[in-house]
C-alpha cells in the first residue's frame, strides 16, 4: 500500500490561536496521530486542512495589513514630525 505523505511543510510554527501549526494547519497531536491514521481518514482529514489552512492564510494576511498600517501610521508620524518648521 502506497504511503501518503505528511503534510509537512518544514513550518512547525503553532501560534494560531487554535493550536494549528501555520505551516500545515494541524495541532501537535493530529501530527502524531498522522502516521496511524488510515488512508480514508487521512483523505478526509486533508479537506479538513484545506479549509483550515484557508482560515489561517486570511488571518495571517490581516494582521500583515494591520502591520503594514501600523509600520505606515508610525512613518507618518515621524515624517510629519522631522518637518516642522523651527522657531527661532
Amino acid at each position: 500500500m502506497k504511503r501518503s505523505k505528511s503534510p509537512c511543510i518544514g513550518v512547525c510554527e503553532f501560534s494560531h490561536q487554535n493550536h494549528w501549526c501555520l505551516g500545515c494547519g494541524r495541532t501537535r497531536k493530529e501530527c502524531q496521530q498522522w502516521k496511524a491514521m488510515k488512508p480514508y481518514a487521512r483523505n478526509i482529514f486533508l479537506k479538513e486542512l484545506h479549509k483550515r489552512m484557508v482560515q489561517i492564510k486570511k488571518k495571517t494576511k490581516n494582521s500583515l495589513i494591520g502591520l503594514q498600517r501600523s509600520e505606515w501610521s508610525q512613518e507618518l508620524t515621524l515624517n510629519t514630525s522631522d518637518s516642522k518648521p523651527q522657531q527661532n
